[in-house]
């Protein structure tokens, strides 16, 4: 297998991940969380911006992002239950 090099195609690698997790019968209903480190988490914002929707997020390390949209984002898609 040969390693992704962009934030794109490691989102697309870890929706279909997430697909096939989410496919295992003793995992149903289980809660789903993503731990991303630097380029890695932005391959998790991708993902999510593809369509999986984990339970929580944490993210190492990543890279920064100018006047907090980073901390904005999480902010406008935080849905507690």
């Amino acid at each position: 297998m040969v390693a992704a090099e962009t934030k794109i195609e490691i989102g697309r690698d870890v929706q279909k991940l997430v697909e096939k997790l989410k496919s295992i019968p003793i995992l149903e209903g289980k809660i789903f969380g993503m731990l991303g480190h630097s380029y890695g988490g932005m391959g998790i914002l991708e993902a999510i911006e593809i369509g999986i929707e984990p339970d929580f997020l944490v993210f190492l390390a990543s890279p920064i992002q100018k006047h907090g949209a980073f901390f904005t984002h999480q902010l406008e898609n935080d849905n507690p239950t």
